[in-house]
């Protein structure tokens, strides 16, 4: 396989003759350091073309960034460099596996129990010993082959392990594995019944970080005492001790429950939840646990106010498809338990301005009372938009404690966006008491193609 072959496999090195420099002037080791510096793939792949000298040496750096295969055919061919190295020959050592630190490999092909993509993935699995960061479309091979399956169990420095279709082989394999995990992200399907939490116990004492999809919530079974990052949607909802028992130096939470028909808070108003709220502190202080605060919170207001979970947030991230009446009506009932003095709200509405901007106007009266608020980020999809139209909505934001705000609008493939300061908002304030009139000195409007 020649060097051109190779290096499209393992990452688009550019096409074309080489130029034949004169050899570097600084001493070989002193430029492998400092390409030891290099980061980006495409820089690394621009230093290697300058000399054949630093082309030859450059592949031990490309292989230390990820390196992805987007189908069957990359993977044969990804496998066949890597047992090209000469020194193979010589020692017997695939030394070009020492330096693969990630692989990701994302195809639409299925990878046949047989065949030689799925020879190929066995043996890069099983040479790669050194291999940090591991992304996989699927687990059907795994789940057809007891050698894929091994070789998966074989990883010894694995520390990152993200699955976007995974299935009960998947769970099988996180129940197994004594790699040094730190960060999972498991995409789960057909496993609605499947308590991923207590398969974890091997590796929760690694994990730092945690996407979980299709689970049971979190038991008081195992604990995680290092985890400080937790995504996870759930069918049922769970009580605030058990997370802060099991979760002690959580930061950063994302969650999401798929079954809203709780019957015991359906009919649920402020009060009641407001005592449920409060018998969930009571259960943490009988179990000499407190509510922690989060750096970050990211939920639909509607799952916090049925589960009664309300932790504060440093930034609550409200998480909503669509501003209906129903999800307005539970922010404004969970925002004084959360108390974030950061609030992201996006919104996607199809209703022009006549319908959002009183909603934001809403917003901007319930967010007054909030004392601990700094920061308030709005993200706007509207169907039709009119600058001046939202040049309108300061006049109608008055929370003494807020330092910025900004307010991003896309509609009509443009994207608008604002950023009012306190300062300034007071004085334009004061100066619209007197003269009435608008003369867009606080906003800033920035226009351009919506992504």
């Amino acid at each position: 396989m020649s060097d051109r072959a190779v290096a499209a496999s393992i990452g688009q090195v550019p096409s074309g003759r080489l130029e034949h420099k004169h050899p570097p002037q600084l001493n070989l080791d002193v430029l492998l350091h400092i390409m030891g510096y290099l980061k980006n793939r495409l820089d690394i792949l621009e230093l290697m073309k300058t000399c054949r000298i630093l082309y030859t040496h450059g592949f031990s750096f490309v292989l230390q960034t990820r390196v992805r295969i987007w189908d069957n055919e990359g993977l044969v061919s990804f496998r066949d460099f890597m047992i090209s190295d000469p020194s193979h020959q010589k020692t017997g050592i695939r030394s070009h596996y020492r330096y693969l630190r990630s692989l990701e490999f994302v195809t639409d092909d299925d990878i046949n129990v047989g065949d030689e993509s799925s020879s190929a993935f066995i043996e890069i699995l099983e040479s790669a010993i050194n291999l940090e960061d591991l992304k996989l479309d699927g687990d059907t091979i795994f789940k057809n082959s007891p050698e894929a399956f091994q070789a998966l169990l074989g990883l010894p420095q694995l520390r990152s392990f993200d699955i976007q279709d995974g299935h009960q082989k998947t769970v099988d394999w996180v129940g197994a594995t004594i790699s040094p995990i730190s960060k999972l992200n498991l995409v789960l399907w057909d496993c609605d019944e499947v308590d991923i939490f207590p398969q974890l116990a091997n590796v929760s004492g690694t994990l730092r970080e945690l996407t979980v999809t299709a689970s049971q919530p979190p038991t008081i079974d195992v604990r995680f005492p290092h985890l400080q990052k937790l995504s996870f949607y759930t069918y049922e909802s769970f009580p605030a001790s058990v997370l802060v028992s099991v979760f002690p130096c959580l930061k950063r939470l994302e969650f999401a429950m798929h079954n809203k028909s709780h019957p015991e808070f359906s009919d649920m108003d402020d009060n009641e939840m407001r005592q449920q709220h409060e018998h969930n502190q009571a259960e943490l202080v009988s179990r000499g646990l407190s509510l922690y605060p989060l750096e970050y919170l990211k939920a639909q207001p509607n799952d916090l106010y049925l589960s009664a979970f309300l932790p504060q947030a440093d930034t609550y991230h409200v998480a909503m498809d669509y501003l209906d009446e129903q999800n307005e009506n539970m922010l404004y009932r969970v925002l004084p338990f959360v108390q974030p003095s950061r609030l992201v709200i996006p919104v996607v509405t199809y209703d022009d301005e006549t319908v959002t901007f009183p909603m934001l106007r809403r917003i901007f009266a319930a967010t007054s009372a909030l004392s601990s608020l700094k920061l308030l980020e709005l993200f706007i999809n509207i169907s039709h938009f009119h600058k001046q139209a939202a040049e309108q909505l300061m006049f109608t934001f008055q929370v003494p404690g807020v330092n910025k705000i900004t307010l991003k609008i896309a509609a009509a493939s443009k994207v608008w966006t604002f950023h009012w300061d306190l300062e300034e908002l007071r004085e334009r304030l004061e100066q619209h008491a007197k003269s009435r009139e608008n003369d867009g000195s606080i906003v800033t409007a920035e226009s351009g193609n919506s992504t």
